[in-house]
């Protein structure tokens, strides 16, 4: 998107990347059915959502892993696009939730509803 317009009484919360696993085992305990599941080794985690309540050491690491990737991948693209550097959007993840006024380095604008309804009745109607 090439424009971002916020109202003065907006607040942002960018708070970061999370994951979420689902364990089953405690469920299909209670239900009389005990999972076959086989590890293969200490990073093959299919199984544990059927064999497990809780994730391992391994898939947590993993899951980390990937959401450091993208966590680093959202903040170039932001950093690109914004003519911001990386940590200034790290920073702005960990300041959240923020103000309007505090963001107005990072949008296009701050408007009224009423202002914003000219300016696209600009850019549509000419």
């Amino acid at each position: 998107c090439d424009e971002f317009y916020i109202p003065p009484e907006a607040i942002i919360s960018l708070r970061g990347f999370r994951s979420d696993a689902t364990f089953l085992n405690g469920v299909l305990e209670n239900i009389g059915i005990e999972p076959q599941v086989e590890r293969i080794g200490k990073y093959k985690s299919a199984g544990d959502q059927l064999a497990r309540k809780t994730m391992s050491d391994a898939q947590e690491e993993v899951l980390n892993s990937l959401l450091d990737q993208r966590v680093k991948r959202f903040c170039q693209l932001v950093a690109v696009a914004k003519g911001k550097t990386e940590e200034d959007v790290l920073a702005l993840l960990d300041s959240a939730p923020n103000a309007a006024a505090d963001l107005s380095s990072w949008v296009t604008g701050i408007l009224y509803p009423s202002q914003l309804d000219n300016i696209l009745k600009t850019k549509v109607w000419g």
